[in-house]
């Protein structure tokens, strides 16, 4: 339903300025017939315009999903995962090769990707965040590397698009399935605030305490406990894909 809200006001602003521009056009250029040439090969240019921004609503790829050979980006559309994905899925995984390589080739390819300037499609970063949490430095500093530069190239220059950073695998983390069940749920995240005030804001330990036998409740503390270490990882990501200022228009989401 967003999706189509928006569609219908872009049509109709579309059209508004079209008739009024066809109104001045009338007004100043009188009865002459060269003019009214004129007039049809602008309203005709236009038709064609509106036509083109249709075919992009309905047959462009509206998501792409870029992550490395760890992130396991098939999972989140056999999910089907709303949130993410949006009403309609038309998403688009971007091979791991095209993140790892650099050449003139895949360059060519990326740039293909990146779809119209008129409806540039949201880009979905998967991170598996276990992998992360065990990665050196070098390694989380290869990742940022090619995500950058992929990046670079998905968007579009002066435009704003929308970039989601998914950290999956989760339920490979000890506890979070006990603290995800009992969280105040946050299905997604703010990347301008610090992720370990959101999750202990929706941290339940209350509740928690009061469902869980002991041995469950172990757990649930020691991921609340790990919730610092944990995000220092997720922000450093995020700063480092220059994600954190407000206008990259950015979100976070978690998944198992």
């Amino acid at each position: 339903m967003k999706h189509l809200k928006q569609n219908i006001l872009l049509y109709c602003l579309v059209t508004c300025n079209v008739a009024i521009f066809s109104m001045i056009c009338i007004l100043a250029f009188g009865n002459e017939v060269k003019n009214y040439y004129l007039l049809l090969i602008f309203l005709v240019v236009v038709l064609v315009f509106l036509s083109y921004l249709y075919w992009l609503t309905k047959h462009t790829t509206s998501v792409l999903l870029l992550g490395d050979a760890h992130s396991d980006s098939e999972k989140l559309i056999n999910s089907g995962d709303a949130s993410l994905l949006g009403e309609e899925l038309s998403s688009q995984i971007i091979p791991s090769p095209l993140l790892q390589q650099d050449s003139p080739r895949t360059r060519l390819q990326l740039k293909r990707l990146k779809g119209s300037f008129f409806k540039p499609p949201r880009i979905v970063i998967v991170v598996n965040l276990p992998h992360l949490l065990q990665s050196n430095e070098g390694e989380m500093l290869l990742l940022t590397s090619n995500l950058n530069r992929v990046l670079f190239l998905l968007r579009h220059a002066k435009r704003t698009q929308q970039i989601d950073l998914v950290f999956n695998h989760l339920e490979k983390l000890s506890g979070y399935n006990e603290f995800v069940t009992q969280a105040d749920g946050l299905n997604e995240y703010s990347a301008i605030e610090s992720i370990a005030q959101q999750l202990s804001a929706v941290q339940n330990s209350t509740k928690a305490l009061l469902t869980y036998p002991s041995a469950n409740f172990m757990l649930f503390l020691a991921f609340a406990h790990s919730i610092p270490t944990i995000s220092s990882v997720m922000e450093k990501l995020l700063s480092d894909l220059l994600l954190t200022d407000k206008k990259a228009n950015a979100r976070v989401f978690l998944r198992a």
